[in-house]
Protein backbone atom coordinates (compact mmCIF):
# COMPACT_ATOMS: atom_id res chain seq x y z
CA UNK A 1 0.00 0.00 0.00
CA UNK A 2 0.99 3.49 -0.74
CA UNK A 3 2.56 4.95 2.21
CA UNK A 4 0.41 8.59 1.34
CA UNK A 5 -2.42 6.27 2.28
CA UNK A 6 -1.82 5.08 5.17
CA UNK A 7 -3.82 6.81 8.46
CA UNK A 8 -1.93 6.73 11.98
CA UNK A 9 -3.36 7.20 15.04
CA UNK A 10 -1.27 7.40 18.33
CA UNK A 11 -0.93 7.36 22.18
CA UNK A 12 -0.15 10.98 23.01
CA UNK A 13 -0.29 13.40 25.93
CA UNK A 14 -4.10 14.18 24.31
CA UNK A 15 -5.54 11.06 25.22
CA UNK A 16 -3.54 9.65 27.93
CA UNK A 17 -2.07 11.04 30.81
CA UNK A 18 1.89 10.98 30.26
CA UNK A 19 4.90 12.80 31.36
CA UNK A 20 8.96 13.48 31.03
CA UNK A 21 10.57 11.60 28.44
CA UNK A 22 7.61 9.79 26.49
CA UNK A 23 5.34 12.97 26.79
CA UNK A 24 7.96 14.94 24.92
CA UNK A 25 8.49 12.46 21.93
CA UNK A 26 5.01 11.11 21.64
CA UNK A 27 3.95 14.97 20.83
CA UNK A 28 6.77 15.70 18.81
CA UNK A 29 5.94 12.73 16.49
CA UNK A 30 2.47 13.36 16.89
CA UNK A 31 2.88 17.05 15.52
CA UNK A 32 5.08 16.07 12.42
CA UNK A 33 2.60 13.21 11.74
CA UNK A 34 -0.53 15.90 11.94
CA UNK A 35 1.85 18.32 9.52
CA UNK A 36 2.45 15.18 7.24
CA UNK A 37 -1.39 14.23 7.18
CA UNK A 38 -0.84 10.95 8.44
CA UNK A 39 -2.49 11.24 11.63
CA UNK A 40 -6.32 10.27 11.80
CA UNK A 41 -8.14 10.79 14.95
CA UNK A 42 -11.28 8.88 13.20
CA UNK A 43 -10.24 6.21 10.57
CA UNK A 44 -7.31 4.66 10.79
CA UNK A 45 -4.69 1.80 9.93
CA UNK A 46 -2.71 1.71 12.73
CA UNK A 47 -2.52 2.31 16.44
CA UNK A 48 1.05 3.25 17.85
CA UNK A 49 1.31 2.65 21.83
CA UNK A 50 3.31 2.96 24.56
CA UNK A 51 4.93 -0.22 26.28
CA UNK A 52 4.10 0.96 29.89
CA UNK A 53 0.61 2.15 28.74
CA UNK A 54 -2.19 -0.63 28.53
CA UNK A 55 -4.15 -0.60 24.54
CA UNK A 56 -7.37 1.48 24.94
CA UNK A 57 -10.26 -0.25 24.15
CA UNK A 58 -11.92 2.14 22.19
CA UNK A 59 -10.02 1.29 19.40
CA UNK A 60 -11.19 0.42 15.77
CA UNK A 61 -11.34 -3.13 14.17
CA UNK A 62 -9.03 -4.68 11.82
CA UNK A 63 -6.48 -1.98 12.45
CA UNK A 64 -2.88 -2.90 13.43
CA UNK A 65 -0.83 -2.63 16.32
CA UNK A 66 2.72 -1.09 17.31
CA UNK A 67 4.03 -0.59 20.28
CA UNK A 68 7.25 1.43 20.85
CA UNK A 69 9.42 0.24 23.55
CA UNK A 70 11.99 1.82 25.74
CA UNK A 71 13.00 0.09 28.81
CA UNK A 72 12.05 -2.51 31.03
CA UNK A 73 11.19 -2.40 34.38
CA UNK A 74 14.22 -4.63 35.64
CA UNK A 75 15.05 -3.44 39.10
CA UNK A 76 15.08 -4.81 42.66
CA UNK A 77 12.19 -2.79 44.81
CA UNK A 78 13.36 -4.89 48.05
CA UNK A 79 16.97 -4.94 49.39
CA UNK A 80 18.01 -8.53 48.80
CA UNK A 81 18.65 -8.94 52.57
CA UNK A 82 16.91 -7.21 55.61
CA UNK A 83 16.80 -6.70 58.87
CA UNK A 84 13.31 -8.22 58.34
CA UNK A 85 14.00 -10.79 56.13
CA UNK A 86 16.43 -13.38 54.60
CA UNK A 87 18.31 -12.81 51.57
CA UNK A 88 16.15 -15.73 49.62
CA UNK A 89 12.71 -13.72 50.54
CA UNK A 90 14.40 -10.56 49.20
CA UNK A 91 15.17 -12.43 45.84
CA UNK A 92 11.37 -13.98 45.83
CA UNK A 93 10.02 -10.74 46.52
CA UNK A 94 11.92 -8.59 44.16
CA UNK A 95 10.87 -10.99 41.08
CA UNK A 96 7.57 -11.37 41.88
CA UNK A 97 7.21 -7.79 41.87
CA UNK A 98 8.92 -7.21 38.71
CA UNK A 99 6.63 -9.94 37.30
CA UNK A 100 3.67 -7.34 38.11
CA UNK A 101 5.31 -4.39 37.35
CA UNK A 102 6.31 -5.71 33.76
CA UNK A 103 3.08 -7.07 32.76
CA UNK A 104 1.42 -4.86 31.16
CA UNK A 105 4.75 -4.50 28.73
CA UNK A 106 4.29 -8.55 28.51
CA UNK A 107 0.36 -8.50 27.22
CA UNK A 108 1.08 -5.30 24.98
CA UNK A 109 4.21 -7.56 23.01
CA UNK A 110 1.77 -10.36 22.79
CA UNK A 111 -0.69 -8.29 21.76
CA UNK A 112 1.56 -6.28 19.26
CA UNK A 113 2.21 -6.90 15.54
CA UNK A 114 5.44 -5.05 15.42
CA UNK A 115 7.59 -3.54 17.52
CA UNK A 116 9.69 -0.53 17.50
CA UNK A 117 12.25 -0.41 20.02
CA UNK A 118 14.42 2.71 21.01
CA UNK A 119 17.93 1.84 21.03
CA UNK A 120 19.56 -1.81 20.69
CA UNK A 121 19.70 -1.70 24.27
CA UNK A 122 16.17 -1.36 24.38
CA UNK A 123 15.18 -4.20 22.09
CA UNK A 124 18.34 -6.32 24.47
CA UNK A 125 16.26 -6.04 27.35
CA UNK A 126 13.20 -6.15 25.96
CA UNK A 127 14.18 -9.82 24.44
CA UNK A 128 16.01 -10.82 27.72
CA UNK A 129 12.79 -9.83 30.31
CA UNK A 130 9.71 -9.95 28.26
CA UNK A 131 9.35 -11.52 24.81
CA UNK A 132 10.02 -15.11 26.30
CA UNK A 133 11.49 -16.38 22.99
CA UNK A 134 8.86 -14.68 20.59
CA UNK A 135 10.34 -12.34 18.10
CA UNK A 136 7.82 -9.83 16.35
CA UNK A 137 8.52 -8.19 13.18
CA UNK A 138 10.31 -5.30 14.77
CA UNK A 139 12.93 -2.00 13.96
CA UNK A 140 14.79 0.09 15.87
CA UNK A 141 13.96 3.45 15.61
CA UNK A 142 15.57 6.30 18.31
CA UNK A 143 14.03 9.86 19.61
CA UNK A 144 14.53 12.60 16.98
CA UNK A 145 14.26 16.54 18.13
CA UNK A 146 12.68 19.88 16.10
CA UNK A 147 16.04 21.01 15.04
CA UNK A 148 14.62 24.09 13.99
CA UNK A 149 14.05 24.92 17.48
CA UNK A 150 16.85 23.28 18.95
CA UNK A 151 19.69 25.41 17.47
CA UNK A 152 22.76 26.09 18.77
CA UNK A 153 24.78 29.77 19.02
CA UNK A 154 28.47 30.70 18.41
CA UNK A 155 30.38 29.02 21.23
CA UNK A 156 32.67 31.36 23.63
CA UNK A 157 35.27 29.77 25.56
CA UNK A 158 35.40 31.59 29.18
CA UNK A 159 37.35 31.45 31.82
CA UNK A 160 34.41 29.21 33.22
CA UNK A 161 33.26 25.88 32.06
CA UNK A 162 29.30 25.99 31.79
CA UNK A 163 28.49 22.39 32.27
CA UNK A 164 24.28 21.44 31.70
CA UNK A 165 22.19 18.90 34.36
CA UNK A 166 18.99 18.17 32.33
CA UNK A 167 16.91 15.37 33.94
CA UNK A 168 14.37 14.39 36.36
CA UNK A 169 16.20 13.49 39.14
CA UNK A 170 15.57 9.85 39.56
CA UNK A 171 18.01 7.77 41.58
CA UNK A 172 19.43 5.68 37.92
CA UNK A 173 20.63 9.24 36.91
CA UNK A 174 23.62 8.83 39.72
CA UNK A 175 23.13 12.72 40.24
CA UNK A 176 24.77 11.67 44.05
CA UNK A 177 27.88 11.52 42.08
CA UNK A 178 27.74 14.78 40.04
CA UNK A 179 29.43 16.88 42.94
CA UNK A 180 32.51 14.82 43.28
CA UNK A 181 33.24 15.00 39.20
CA UNK A 182 33.14 18.99 40.07
CA UNK A 183 34.88 19.05 43.11
CA UNK A 184 37.76 17.51 40.95
CA UNK A 185 37.99 20.04 38.26
CA UNK A 186 38.12 22.54 40.73
CA UNK A 187 40.89 20.88 42.29
CA UNK A 188 42.51 21.16 39.27
CA UNK A 189 42.15 24.68 38.90
CA UNK A 190 39.47 25.08 36.89
CA UNK A 191 36.40 27.45 37.49
CA UNK A 192 32.90 25.64 37.05
CA UNK A 193 29.31 26.80 36.66
CA UNK A 194 26.64 24.07 36.35
CA UNK A 195 22.94 24.74 35.09
CA UNK A 196 20.47 22.01 36.58
CA UNK A 197 17.41 21.38 35.25
CA UNK A 198 14.56 19.22 36.04
CA UNK A 199 12.36 18.31 39.71
CA UNK A 200 12.53 15.91 41.91
CA UNK A 201 10.45 12.84 43.11
CA UNK A 202 10.03 11.27 46.64
CA UNK A 203 12.67 8.58 47.78
CA UNK A 204 10.62 6.06 49.18
CA UNK A 205 13.69 4.39 51.13
CA UNK A 206 14.66 7.42 52.00
CA UNK A 207 11.70 9.73 52.18
CA UNK A 208 13.61 12.69 51.05
CA UNK A 209 13.27 14.41 47.76
CA UNK A 210 15.82 13.24 45.31
CA UNK A 211 16.46 16.95 44.31
CA UNK A 212 16.52 18.66 47.76
CA UNK A 213 19.25 15.34 48.44
CA UNK A 214 21.07 16.34 45.49
CA UNK A 215 21.16 20.11 46.51
CA UNK A 216 21.96 18.74 50.32
CA UNK A 217 25.07 17.04 49.06
CA UNK A 218 26.54 20.08 46.94
CA UNK A 219 26.09 22.01 50.20
CA UNK A 220 28.00 19.75 51.93
CA UNK A 221 30.95 19.65 49.26
CA UNK A 222 30.69 23.49 49.51
CA UNK A 223 29.76 23.76 45.90
CA UNK A 224 26.73 26.06 46.01
CA UNK A 225 28.42 28.84 44.59
CA UNK A 226 29.25 26.55 41.37
CA UNK A 227 25.23 25.59 41.10
CA UNK A 228 22.26 27.18 39.98
CA UNK A 229 19.16 25.16 40.39
CA UNK A 230 16.06 26.15 37.76
CA UNK A 231 13.76 23.31 38.09
CA UNK A 232 11.43 22.08 35.75
CA UNK A 233 11.47 24.00 32.12
CA UNK A 234 8.56 23.46 29.91
CA UNK A 235 10.24 21.91 26.55
CA UNK A 236 9.53 24.93 24.62
CA UNK A 237 12.15 27.45 26.75
CA UNK A 238 14.61 24.10 27.09
CA UNK A 239 16.83 25.71 23.67
CA UNK A 240 17.51 28.80 25.67
CA UNK A 241 19.07 27.04 28.55
CA UNK A 242 21.06 24.47 26.36
CA UNK A 243 22.37 27.39 24.81
CA UNK A 244 23.87 28.83 27.45
CA UNK A 245 26.24 25.73 28.05
CA UNK A 246 29.29 24.58 27.07
CA UNK A 247 28.97 20.80 27.66
CA UNK A 248 26.11 18.40 28.81
CA UNK A 249 26.80 15.98 31.76
CA UNK A 250 24.79 13.10 32.05
CA UNK A 251 25.66 9.67 34.08
CA UNK A 252 22.36 7.66 33.82
CA UNK A 253 23.18 4.24 34.06
CA UNK A 254 21.81 1.82 31.02
CA UNK A 255 19.33 4.69 29.91
CA UNK A 256 17.60 3.28 26.49
CA UNK A 257 17.38 6.81 24.71
CA UNK A 258 17.31 10.11 26.65
CA UNK A 259 15.61 12.64 24.46
CA UNK A 260 17.91 15.34 26.42
CA UNK A 261 20.87 13.79 24.57
CA UNK A 262 19.45 14.50 21.45
CA UNK A 263 18.49 18.08 22.39
CA UNK A 264 21.70 18.80 23.77
CA UNK A 265 23.39 17.72 20.99
CA UNK A 266 21.00 19.66 18.64
CA UNK A 267 22.20 22.62 20.36
CA UNK A 268 25.68 22.02 19.57
CA UNK A 269 26.67 20.81 23.45
CA UNK A 270 29.16 17.73 23.49
CA UNK A 271 28.02 15.28 25.61
CA UNK A 272 29.52 13.46 28.69
CA UNK A 273 28.32 10.25 29.34
CA UNK A 274 28.82 6.84 29.83
CA UNK A 275 29.72 3.92 26.88
CA UNK A 276 26.50 1.69 28.28
CA UNK A 277 22.63 1.75 27.67
CA UNK A 278 21.41 3.60 24.63
CA UNK A 279 23.62 6.65 25.10
CA UNK A 280 26.49 5.18 22.82
CA UNK A 281 23.90 5.18 19.66
CA UNK A 282 23.22 8.71 20.06
CA UNK A 283 26.53 10.16 21.00
CA UNK A 284 28.22 8.56 18.07
CA UNK A 285 31.71 10.06 18.63
CA UNK A 286 33.04 7.58 21.54
CA UNK A 287 35.92 9.90 22.21
CA UNK A 288 33.66 11.53 24.43
CA UNK A 289 31.94 8.66 26.64
CA UNK A 290 33.31 6.51 29.64
CA UNK A 291 33.68 3.38 29.51
CA UNK A 292 32.94 1.96 32.97
CA UNK A 293 33.33 -1.98 32.37
CA UNK A 294 29.87 -2.30 33.41
CA UNK A 295 27.01 -5.20 32.61
CA UNK A 296 24.16 -2.61 31.46
CA UNK A 297 21.44 -5.09 31.82
CA UNK A 298 22.53 -5.86 35.53
CA UNK A 299 19.62 -5.85 37.93
CA UNK A 300 20.08 -2.74 40.57
CA UNK A 301 17.56 -1.34 42.98
CA UNK A 302 15.64 0.96 41.86
CA UNK A 303 16.06 3.57 44.95
CA UNK A 304 19.59 2.32 46.79
CA UNK A 305 22.11 4.64 45.39
CA UNK A 306 24.34 2.15 47.44
CA UNK A 307 23.51 -0.33 44.38
CA UNK A 308 24.41 1.79 41.82
CA UNK A 309 28.41 1.20 40.27
CA UNK A 310 30.14 4.30 40.83
CA UNK A 311 31.72 6.79 38.09
CA UNK A 312 35.36 7.31 38.79
CA UNK A 313 35.53 11.49 39.20
CA UNK A 314 38.96 11.81 37.81
CA UNK A 315 38.26 10.18 34.35
CA UNK A 316 34.82 12.24 34.05
CA UNK A 317 36.73 15.59 35.12
CA UNK A 318 39.59 14.86 32.77
CA UNK A 319 37.26 13.86 30.09
CA UNK A 320 35.11 17.11 30.50
CA UNK A 321 38.34 19.16 30.43
CA UNK A 322 39.58 17.14 27.29
CA UNK A 323 36.46 18.15 25.21
CA UNK A 324 36.93 21.33 26.64
CA UNK A 325 39.65 22.53 24.68
CA UNK A 326 37.73 21.38 21.88
CA UNK A 327 35.14 22.79 21.98
CA UNK A 328 34.42 24.55 18.82
CA UNK A 329 34.94 21.67 16.58
CA UNK A 330 32.94 19.41 18.88
CA UNK A 331 30.13 21.67 18.82
CA UNK A 332 29.83 21.38 14.70
CA UNK A 333 30.06 18.05 15.17
CA UNK A 334 27.64 17.26 17.56
CA UNK A 335 24.89 19.51 15.59
CA UNK A 336 25.83 17.96 12.69
CA UNK A 337 24.81 14.28 13.42
CA UNK A 338 21.42 15.39 14.71
CA UNK A 339 20.86 16.93 11.58
CA UNK A 340 21.64 13.44 9.94
CA UNK A 341 20.36 11.02 11.73
CA UNK A 342 17.85 12.57 14.62
CA UNK A 343 15.97 15.29 12.90
CA UNK A 344 12.05 14.43 13.88
CA UNK A 345 11.06 14.23 10.43
CA UNK A 346 13.09 11.90 9.22
CA UNK A 347 12.49 10.12 12.49
CA UNK A 348 9.20 10.35 11.46
CA UNK A 349 9.45 8.83 7.99
CA UNK A 350 10.78 6.09 9.70
CA UNK A 351 7.71 5.32 12.18
CA UNK A 352 5.64 5.93 8.76
CA UNK A 353 7.70 3.41 6.70
CA UNK A 354 7.63 0.53 9.11
CA UNK A 355 3.66 0.56 10.10
CA UNK A 356 2.78 0.47 6.40
CA UNK A 357 4.71 -2.80 5.74
CA UNK A 358 1.77 -3.86 8.00
CA UNK A 359 -0.96 -2.83 5.90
Amino acid sequence: MDSKKIKINLMNSSNTKLRAGPKVFMDRLTNDLKHKRYLSKEKYDVWLNLSFRKFPSNLHENIKYITRFDGVLAYDFFKKDSFFYPKYIGSILNNFVRSKMNEVLTQNYKKSNGIIYQSVFSKNMVEKHISKGVFKPNCIIPNGVDIDLFTPRRIKKSKTINILISHKFWPIKRFDQIPSIIKTLKNKGFNVNVNVLGDGLINPIYLHDTLNYFKKIVRENDLDKSFNFYGHISPSKLPEFYQRNHIMLNLSFADPCPNVVIEAMACGLPVVAPNHGGIPELVLNKDLLIDENIDPLLIHHMWDYDTLPKVNSVDYANKIIDVYENIRNLSLEMRSNVEMYFDIKSISNRYIDFMTRFI
